[in-house]
């Protein structure tokens, strides 16, 4: 792909409310990277060289986010644009054939994609894609705390798509998290429990033909109350691939998909899932395959390489403490070698 080719990231939250838009700039260092923040006072805008241009349109969820991003890739002259988070890439699913209309290739998905994804909807995707999941339950608008005490097994998990998750440690905390997904978007919130401390994520890339550009698997080792992973390894696990590649193909993704795995008696069960970058894709810098680029690069035709797995042993970091780290383990190999 050219350096001289524009890409669009729209999303740069960081910190606290971390979302993939950083971490995507940075694996497209060396590219012209414009950044389209969602609000102002997004944090990711402010890492230091992360893009040569910066604009700001209205929220995502709103008919101006595709507005504004049609018109910064008209007036930036960009190539590809790129969901910097889930919420983003739901917001703009159905606009890539506009965008191409532009000049614009968008690794945006469907409408179907992201309704299959929905967790009203997961749980029989991954029946058709013959791979196992959790079982999950709707909670009711009007759900009562002794309703949820009475029937579920704490913690719990709220699923409310859109990349919206939360931990609930009791039934109070459950219906305001409950609350504020549906006031962040959900249009039904689904609950798993008991609420699982140990996740595993994979995420692939997918080409326009449907072809894999590769993949990306992780053990979360840190998470907070709304499933976010702050600290993280690569794993190699091919069920973990073979799974998240099943349900690509079964949601006919093109593009990222990102697939949250409990691990029941050894066995990987979909949690949850999304067609966006995680937001630890910066893992994949240090040995490759670098998804992001090459996700672009695919988008612009480049003739791409045989997929290949990210290898084990790398941490990622991005919590604000002290990391204890097995000095005869693989992540403290992959960190001092």
């Amino acid at each position: 792909m050219s350096s001289r080719a524009r890409v669009v990231v729209v999303g740069l939250e960081d910190g606290p409310e971390c979302c993939a838009g950083p971490g995507l700039l940075a694996c497209l260092e060396g590219r012209q990277r414009v950044a389209l923040a969602t609000r102002a006072c997004e944090s990711g805008a402010f890492r230091p060289g992360i893009a040569e241009e910066f604009a700001l349109c209205p929220a995502e969820g709103s008919a101006p986010l595709e507005q504004g991003a049609l018109a910064l890739a008209s007036k930036t002259r960009a190539c590809v644009l790129v969901p910097g988070s889930a919420g983003v890439a739901n917001s703009l699913a159905g606009t890539a054939a506009r965008l191409a209309r532009r000049g614009v290739r968008a690794l945006v998905p469907t409408p179907a994609a992201v309704a299959a994804l929905a967790p009203s909807q997961l749980a029989l995707t991954c029946k058709r894609a013959r791979v196992r999941s959790v079982w999950t339950r709707e909670i009711p608008p009007d759900a009562t705390a002794e309703q949820l005490l009475a029937s579920s097994v704490w913690p719990l998990t709220l699923l409310g798509g859109l990349g919206l998750r939360r931990r609930a440690m009791d039934a109070m905390e459950a219906l305001r998290h409950a609350r504020s997904l549906r006031s962040l978007g959900a249009s039904a919130v689904y609950a798993s429990s008991p609420s699982p401390r140990a996740l595993v994520e994979c995420c692939v890339a997918i080409t326009s033909e449907g072809k894999s550009l590769g993949s990306c698997s992780v053990r979360v080792l840190e998470d907070d109350e709304r499933l976010r992973p702050w600290l993280a390894v690569t794993i190699e696990d091919e069920r973990l691939e073979r799974a998240t590649l099943a349900l690509a193909r079964t949601a006919r993704i093109r593009g990222p998909l990102l697939v949250t795995f409990v691990l029941t008696g050894g066995e990987p069960h979909v949690l949850d899932a999304q067609a966006a970058f995680p937001s630890w894709i910066e893992i994949c810098l240090r040995e490759g395959p670098n998804l992001p680029r090459l996700a672009v690069e695919a988008a612009l035709g480049a003739r791409m390489p045989r997929a290949r797995r990210v290898p084990a042993g790398t941490l990622l970091s991005q919590v604000a403490h002290d990391v204890v780290v097995d000095p005869l383990g693989p992540a403290a190999r992959a960190i001092f070698r």
